[in-house]
């Protein structure tokens, strides 16, 4: 993507960043995860794995090692009062992680359109070894590629607050969350990391990322919105059909990859631009 974009090809780019935010909320590595994430983002359960919460004692509504703890259930959150501070609370903490991961996505965003930006005089080249890359992660999801280095996980460890949950706990753990790499994710935001690297400006790499983190914002809101109200066994049922969705993934990265190294999406964009534009009035 080279130049100026006109405005319907930017939408396209745009619109493929909101789609792959979608695929990375609805990734096999995190989908176990959201559960014991919500329940600590609503301060009612314990940190979840790779989080330190030192001397954290368990949560009132759910039982210790000798049951229920002294208290619980009495006092002005105890019944429906507490379910809706629970309720609250784990929406600040979920709109909190959601500004967090957002804000180092577009982080990461703008400093690869800068330097895609600095290097402007061998952007083909770097398109070329974007779609290259793209495709490849598209390969390691279907896998058909096996490449170790793509399969370790990698997480920042950092010490959770006392009293979790709410709106700024939840910033630090989604900033800690967008700077790990897992296999199943990493490739997805990679290759959106990518694409951003190759627009004509450093809005345009933020711009990506955003939409990107809406497309995470809007299922993930909505999960921890609904919590409450899901049948039990939605997490395995729900999961069943990740797989799939995993591979569709990894399929549509091989096509876009193949786009950016021909230079094939800028020219679909300019397709669309004059194709869809006239019809718009």
């Amino acid at each position: 993507m080279t130049g100026a974009e006109s405005p319907l090809a930017a939408q396209v780019t745009v619109g493929i960043a909101l789609l792959a935010g979608m695929a990375y909320f609805f990734s096999p590595c995190v989908w176990p995860l959201y559960p014991a994430y919500l329940a600590w983002l609503g301060g009612t359960g314990p940190a979840p794995a790779g989080l330190d919460v030192p001397g954290a004692p368990p949560p009132a509504d759910e039982p210790g090692p000798r049951g229920p703890r002294p208290g619980a259930g009495r006092g002005p959150r105890a019944g429906g009062g507490h379910r809706r501070w629970a309720w609250s609370r784990r929406l600040a903490g979920a709109a909190g992680f959601v500004v967090g991961l957002g804000l180092v996505f577009m982080a990461l965003g703008a400093s690869l359109s800068a330097l895609g930006a600095l290097l402007v005089a061998y952007r083909t080249t770097l398109e070329r070894v974007a779609g290259v890359l793209i495709a490849t992660f598209g390969l390691q999801m279907l896998g058909i590629l096996r490449w170790r280095w793509l399969q370790r996980e990698w997480r920042v460890g950092w010490a959770a607050p006392r009293g979790a949950g709410g709106f700024l706990p939840g910033v630090l753990m989604g900033a800690a969350f967008g700077m790990g790499w897992t296999p199943c994710v990493g490739p997805v935001l990679g290759s959106i990391l990518l694409l951003a690297s190759s627009t004509a400006t450093v809005w345009q790499g933020v711009l990506l990322l955003a939409a990107f983190t809406v497309g995470f914002a809007v299922p993930f809101l909505s999960l921890a919105v609904l919590l409450d109200r899901l049948e039990p066994g939605w997490l395995r049922r729900g999961g069943a059909a990740l797989p799939w969705i995993e591979r569709a993934s990894g399929a549509a990265l091989v096509v876009l990859g193949v786009l950016v190294f021909t230079g094939q999406l800028a020219r679909l964009s300019s397709w669309l631009w004059y194709t869809v534009a006239p019809w718009g009035g």
